[in-house]
């Protein structure tokens, strides 16, 4: 068995927030700490894993100062929800994750659009809530 699917059965997960992105060149993305954003997926979430899946496109995601290139079928995962950056390349005008997740959840979007007017890119973003692992500190 895959370590992913090891660590979803050890996880008791609350609840899930699924939607589409879609981002043209150039864009970048900056996701705040997911404790944030956890009382927009479940009141009680004492923790919150976030993944993106790509698409379609090519990209890069950024975990302090690691780099990694992101291909179609790639999907990176960020366990302990920790900030970072999605991005198309140099990452000159980022879109305030914060601010526009909140917007994406309140309203119950299924799609999210940034448009830099170039090549596009797609991915599914998840957020996954559990109870189990309290790193968020209300």
């Amino acid at each position: 068995m895959d370590a992913l699917s090891e660590v979803l059965k050890a996880v008791k997960l609350d609840s899930a927030f699924f939607f589409n992105a879609e981002f043209s060149a150039p864009w970048c993305f900056q996701s705040p700490n997911s404790c944030k954003l956890a009382p927009y997926i479940n009141q009680s979430a004492g923790h919150v894993i976030v993944y993106h899946l790509l698409i379609e496109g090519r990209a890069y995601g950024r975990l302090g100062d690691e780099r990694l290139e992101i291909l179609p079928g790639d999907v990176l995962i960020f366990p302990h929800g920790d900030p970072h950056t999605v991005e198309s390349g140099v990452c000159r005008h980022p879109v305030n994750g914060e601010v526009e997740l909140q917007r994406i959840f309140s309203q119950r979007l299924k799609l999210s659009r940034v448009s830099g007017g170039g090549e596009v890119t797609r991915f599914i973003c998840g957020y996954m809530a559990c109870g189990d692992c309290q790193r968020c500190s209300r």
